[in-house]
């Protein structure tokens, strides 16, 4: 039971339905709302990189994740299982679908790869930076998964997703400081500072404003500036929740997470009824 636990959890099964909806709103941005498999090579594609990452992670996880660590052999044994196992369903679906998905997909598994795995001792996670970049990429390419096409509307949306998920994955840096640091990644909180640090990240979320002049200029949908609109909306709670914690001369990034989650899921909620009119021509 507690194998079970750790593979729920190394392949972070809480921000998989994320996974679902980045590759759904790629679907609708095709129109091709029939292709189901796509839904699920995004899913088996994230819990793969995720447990993947979880099983090179086992050094840092003992100090910022206890719960994850993976102990005796027969623990690793069954990790390489489900990991091969998660891979294969990945491609499968994803090559049953369309062969610009299935490029995507290996080139997310690709990132996942080198970003873990240690090659005599050298992770490309410990370069400054890269950790954030590439978890944000991953991410965003899911978006050319589900729509299987290339144009300005596929390229805007994964702009603004990997704005987003740049922000919250550097946040997360903050809590994952002090194991970071013991293993030698380098990471912008531990050089520049929270406080500095988290200057910046309002600085690149502030950024997204631009893309709402984009869509604006470019006539895209009106369901994608409303997109837009509420990652404004989004960037300006998170500055309003920011200029409080600096009032208090702290930062509380438990406080900055759970705010920013809620306001995720409220744009969730509003981007799942748009898609709704837009699917029903309501």
């Amino acid at each position: 039971m507690n194998l079970i636990k750790k593979i729920i959890l190394g392949s972070n099964v809480k921000i998989l339905p994320l996974a679902l909806g980045i590759t759904f709103f790629g679907i609708i941005l095709s129109n091709n709302y029939n292709n189901f498999a796509l839904l699920l090579s995004g899913l088996f594609t994230i819990a793969f990189v995720y447990l993947f990452n979880t099983f090179c992670d086992i050094e840092e996880d003992k100090f910022n994740k206890v719960a994850y660590t993976v102990s005796s052999p027969f623990e690793r044994f069954i990790l390489k299982i489900v990991l091969v196992l998660y891979l294969i369903l990945s491609l499968f679906f994803s090559l049953i679908s369309s062969i610009i998905s299935f490029a995507f997909i290996l080139l997310i598994v690709l990132l996942g790869f080198f970003y873990s795995f240690k090659i005599k001792g050298f992770r490309f996670k410990n370069i400054l930076l890269v950790k954030n970049i590439v978890t944000s990429l991953g991410w965003s390419l899911l978006i050319f998964v589900g729509s299987m096409q290339l144009n300005i509307l596929t390229f805007f949306s994964a702009l603004l997703i990997f704005i987003i998920l740049f922000t919250a994955s550097s946040l997360a840096d903050i809590e994952d400081m002090k194991g970071d640091l013991k293993v030698g990644i380098i990471t912008l909180p531990a050089i520049l500072g929270i406080r500095r640090f988290s200057y910046l990240i309002l600085l690149i979320q502030c950024s997204g404003i631009l893309l709402v002049l984009l869509s604006i200029l470019y006539n895209f949908p009106s369901y994608l500036i409303f997109i837009a609109l509420v990652y404004c909306v989004y960037a300006v709670g998170t500055l309003y929740g920011f200029r409080h914690c600096l009032k208090r001369k702290e930062i509380n990034v438990k406080c900055w997470r759970k705010t920013t989650i809620v306001l995720i899921l409220i744009a969730g909620l509003i981007i799942l009824a748009m898609d709704f009119f837009v699917f029903f021509n309501l």
